[in-house]
């Protein structure tokens, strides 16, 4: 008995994507036969932009070592209504694509503003150094 329904997720998570507007375009599984690692990714777009520049990529990878260990913490506790211990996680990552913008925002400063509660004693000059090395614009 599986611990996790890693297939019935990704479902729910294609169907709260359609009842907030969004389209699945395509949806592929990938499973390594030598690792048993498992790919899930999921290609969708506004529904107002069915044929337009706006796409949202969303992939979960399953490390299949990670599942099987947390399996088997859930099955060895007490009660299997607590929660569970940390230190599990599966990476989802949502990649959007959009259109080249006119007038681009500034990520730099952005960032800043965002991260500077986060960031204290940090100074913001050797941060935004960083942090720009890593932000690309494509044309």
């Amino acid at each position: 008995m599986a611990v996790i329904d890693i297939a019935g997720f990704v479902t729910d998570l294609k169907s709260h994507a359609v009842d907030h507007g969004f389209h699945v375009h395509d949806e592929r599984h990938f499973v390594e036969t030598y690792s048993l690692r498992q790919l899930w990714e999921v290609d969708l777009h506004p529904e107002e932009a069915c044929n337009g520049p706006i796409d949202l990529h969303v992939s979960l990878e399953i490390d299949p070592r990670t599942l099987l260990s947390f399996e088997d913490v859930v099955l060895a506790m007490d009660d299997p209504d607590d929660d569970p211990p940390e230190g599990f996680t599966f990476p989802l990552v949502f990649t959007w694509t959009f259109p080249p913008l006119v007038h681009p925002p500034a990520l730099l400063v952005l960032a800043y503003w965002c991260l500077r509660p986060k960031l204290p004693g940090l100074a913001a000059s050797s941060y935004l150094l960083r942090f720009q090395q890593s932000i690309r614009f494509t044309k």
